[in-house]
């Protein structure tokens, strides 16, 4: 399994704004070939918000790679937030299921 990880900052006070977002564009995500799930990790009372899918495989991981880039920058623009950085990492222990 890999993961691409996606940190975004800006104002808190539109936070809601870009998780809104992420939840309307979830569908979309979860129909691209390889995903097998997303994590939306916020941080108090920090400004970063860390979004983490993970796909079967690091094939799956560069066939999404251009949407995922187009997703990131829509929700990104819609929220006033910027993207800090985008890391693709080998999942090297998972615990508990998959959904």
């Amino acid at each position: 399994m890999e993961a691409r990880v996606s940190t975004y900052a800006g104002p808190s006070e539109r936070r809601e704004e870009l998780l809104h977002a992420l939840g309307r564009i979830a569908r979309e995500v979860q129909q691209l070939d390889g995903f097998r799930g997303a994590y939306v990790l916020v941080g108090r009372p920090c400004t970063q918000l860390v979004t983490m899918t993970v796909w079967e495989s690091a094939e799956a991981v560069q066939a999404s790679a251009a949407e995922a880039k187009k997703i990131r920058a829509q929700v990104a623009e819609e929220s006033g937030q910027t993207i800090e950085s985008v890391e693709t990492c080998e999942v090297w222990l998972h615990l508990g299921p998959i959904r």
